[in-house]
């Protein structure tokens, strides 16, 4: 099998790879939402702008997102009220509010077709150990807004105890972001699309940034990737850690306007989805961290059986997600400081991107701008630690040590095909694939963003990073970072 996506859209334009050196005002990094938001927010502001993205543009992790727009985030504004008190979780739940808002306004202006919903919203717990998380997340969230009790969602599924809000919303984020990219295209923004950032090099009051063998000259440099492919300035892989869920689409015969996530250690997110006369059940579930679990074809038929076994359905599209998870359970969001004073960063959305990346990009606009935003401290990238996010990161990276270290001890796994293996080959460990043909795809097995050992991974057909996401095909290419070279044998 492979991983198939319910929001591609085959006829998608491509644009042309980066074939030259050019200069530029503003150069944005990563054509998913964030991207597109930022250049977006900066369409109207007469500066020349470029967006490059390694893939095709909303083909990350916008493509794998399950469509929700909602301030119902898990236990979030617990979290936020214990690190930083109840003012903090306040104002993140409205800039949750406010991201909703802009892309409503978006859609309703530009009339953008993306089959946006507002449907309400529920938070659920399935043990009864969990009741009184759930009752301290409704007493919090109370404070802001209007929070129903209710004892069952409206699909059958069970659960202990849920609670309710209103002003959410669903939408399809592809069709969203390609719209918002053709709006940009005609107000002059340039976008290039396989086209892989490598370097950003500081120098006197711009940036040099090498792409394709080429280079471009910047004077502000806009970070969007989901996961940043540089480790210094701002050491990302030491601050956050990744997190894996498996996502099924199944088609159903009634649309039921909601959409709901759980509280527990396993993880459920439900919503519907309708195209024409296709109605679609998304279910998520399978989420661990991506130390803690290697083994994709593991999880992903252990979701089948899952839906098998609660809706009575078989998958129609499945797929993989990874998100950037924040030791404080805040965004990365604004401008990074020193040499680095015009470079832009925003990532780190703990499975929230889709409100977060359309507020990132209003928050980065305004600082480019140097209009005041509510939201800038918030999510400073250079905010402070305290002792939790301190504690948060040395459990993070011990885990993230620990994987890095059983992949050195062992090489071959028993989930690995017949037609697979690691082994040396002139002294070098190497990733060995057997096509159908008997051709040998020779690579090596080791990811040159951290040098952490490669599993390979049936589903894709991929050479992936256990520690960090990069992922890499069968002949050495890279596919997605953060690694930004591949693996070939020369």
């Amino acid at each position: 099998m492979e991983e198939t996506y319910l929001w591609k859209i085959d006829n998608q334009q491509k644009e042309e790879a980066l074939q030259h050196d050019i200069d530029t005002d503003i150069l944005i990094i990563g054509g998913g939402l964030t991207g597109i938001s930022v250049a977006f927010a900066l369409k109207d502001q007469n500066q020349k702008i470029v967006v490059v993205d390694q893939n095709q543009c909303g083909h990350g992790v916008t493509l794998r997102t399950t469509g929700k727009l909602t301030f119902l985030q898990d236990n979030i504004y617990s979290k936020l009220e214990k690190i930083y008190g109840i003012n903090t979780a306040k104002l993140y739940f409205k800039s949750q509010k406010d991201a909703i808002k802009i892309v409503k306004q978006n859609i309703q202006k530009y009339n953008i077709v993306c089959n946006f919903e507002e449907v309400d919203s529920y938070l659920f717990v399935t043990k009864e150990k969990n009741l009184n998380k759930l009752k301290k997340e409704k007493d919090i969230l109370s404070s802001f807004c209007k929070v129903t009790d209710v004892n069952n969602l409206p699909i059958d599924f069970p659960i202990k105890k849920a609670i309710k809000v209103t002003g959410t919303a669903i939408f399809h984020p592809l069709k969203y972001l390609l719209a918002l990219k053709d709006i940009c295209k005609k107000t002059g923004i340039a976008f290039y699309e396989d086209t892989l950032v490598q370097n950003i090099i500081p120098q006197d009051r711009h940036y040099i940034v090498s792409a394709n063998n080429h280079f471009i000259k910047a004077k502000k440099v806009v970070i969007c990737c989901h996961y940043p492919f540089f480790i210094l300035p701002f050491g990302i892989p030491f601050k956050t850690y990744l997190e894996k869920s498996y996502i099924a689409a199944c088609k159903v015969d009634n649309n039921k306007k909601f959409s709901a996530i759980n509280l527990d250690d396993e993880v459920y997110s439900f919503r519907y989805y309708q195209h024409n006369d296709n109605k679609y059940f998304l279910y998520l579930s399978q989420t661990t961290r991506l130390t803690d679990e290697i083994n994709s074809l593991k999880q992903s038929n252990e979701l089948k059986n899952k839906v098998q076994q609660d809706i009575n359905s078989k998958y129609d599209y499945l797929w993989s997600n990874y998100d950037l998870m924040t030791s404080d359970h805040l965004p990365y969001i604004g401008k990074l400081k020193n040499k680095y004073s015009n470079l832009f960063l925003a990532t780190g959305y703990n499975t929230w991107g889709m409100t977060n990346a359309s507020l990132a990009g209003k928050i980065i606009a305004d600082l480019i701008l140097g209009k005041e935003n509510p939201y800038i401290s918030l999510f400073d990238p250079t905010r402070r630690l305290n002792s939790i996010m301190v504690v948060n990161d040395l459990v993070d990276n011990f885990k993230t040590a620990k994987s890095f270290i059983q992949t050195k001890l062992k090489k071959n796994y028993s989930f690995y095909p017949p037609n697979v293996k690691v082994t040396k080959r002139k002294g070098k460990t190497c990733g060995v694939y057997i096509d159908e043909k008997g051709m040998e795809h020779v690579v090596f097995n080791l990811c040159p963003h951290m040098k952490c050992s490669l599993i390979f991974n049936p589903i894709t057909t991929s050479w992936d990073c256990p520690c960090h996401g990069s992922r890499f095909d069968i002949d050495g290419n890279i596919l997605k970072g953060p690694s930004s070279y591949d693996i070939k044998i020369r």
